[in-house]
């Protein structure tokens, strides 16, 4: 069973299970509402943080408030009470990333930050249907993102049902895949980054992604998003 809370907020939980937490879905919340929802983002952040072994939480109120950050959160209601059974954060950053040719490469992709489907609730489909609907409601490709510090079952996740596998481990533990590049060739700078950075083969050797798991070996492109 999801975790339970002993309140109900509007927006949250009802006829749509998924709901678009940003700074405009905030700013609609006053008084009570507000605080409960800031009690609901606390015991997410927490939840997913430990659940995924990260030494800080990521999610908060805070951070949907004051940034480009959303999350995507599954819901519903029982009586007065509210049933969280995950949610999805997406943000834009720049980063500095070796490319598949192996160039230093500065870009500004759109990153999942956070992933968490309650242990419960793991397994029934809610975390694909948590992804499909951010991929719909943005027009997004799953090769076409960044993502923080997956964790093995989300590599094994966008593996399994997006054919993702390929990627260059980094040190700042962003995973772009190759595909990436050949969907948006026109970022690929061929000369100097903006901040005159040389894009020339780049040597150091890089850390691998986790110390639990391995990177998957490399792979070919991933077929494009099914219809929704």
């Amino acid at each position: 069973m999801p975790w339970e809370l002993d309140f109900v907020i509007p927006g949250i939980g009802g006829a749509q299970p998924i709901t678009l937490c940003n700074g405009d879905f905030l700013r609609r919340l006053s008084g009570s509402d507000l605080e409960n929802l800031k009690c609901l983002l606390d015991s997410f952040g927490k939840k997913s943080a430990a659940a995924q072994g990260l030494g800080a939480v990521v999610t908060d109120i805070h951070k949907l408030r004051n940034t480009d950050q959303r999350l995507y959160l599954y819901a519903s209601r029982h009586g007065s009470h509210t049933l969280v059974h995950g949610g999805l954060k997406i943000g834009t950053k720049k980063l500095f990333v070796i490319a598949d040719d192996n160039s230093l490469q500065e870009i500004t992709p759109t990153c999942v930050l956070d992933f968490y489907v309650h242990e419960t609730c793991q397994r029934k489909g809610i975390g694909k249907e948590l992804f499909e609907h951010f991929l719909a409601v943005e027009n997004q490709h799953p090769g076409n993102l960044a993502y923080d510090r997956p964790s093995p079952k989300l590599l094994a996740f966008l593996s399994k049902h997006y054919g993702l596998r390929g990627y260059i481990p980094q040190n700042n533990n962003f995973v772009v895949y190759n595909v990436y590049w050949s969907l948006n060739p026109h970022k690929r700078s061929s000369r100097h980054g903006r901040d005159g950075l040389s894009t020339y083969p780049y040597q150091r050797q890089l850390p691998t992604l986790s110390k639990t798991a391995p990177p998957p070996p490399g792979g070919g492109a991933p077929p494009p998003p099914q219809p929704h």
